[in-house]
């Protein structure tokens, strides 16, 4: 009884004690094919272009509303 119960606990403490959790970027299973800063960066460039077209598709929008020459 006492032997599951320490197994149990060291179980559960090496599970909730991962070192990747809660960064971005990082893959607990390995590095994989980027770096985790090159990867961050690519994920802001994506948000960036997002909001661009985001922005680009709102002033379409209002000046077809609003009648504005192109």
């Amino acid at each position: 009884m006492k032997n599951k119960l320490l197994i149990m606990c060291i179980l559960i403490a090496l599970i909730s004690c991962n070192p990747y959790k809660g960064f971005k970027g990082v893959d607990p299973k390995g590095m994989g094919n980027k770096p985790p800063s090159v990867q961050i960066a690519d994920d802001i460039q994506k948000d960036q272009k997002k909001s661009n077209r985001k922005m680009k598709r709102e002033m379409r929008r209002k000046r077809k509303i609003y009648g504005a020459p192109k």
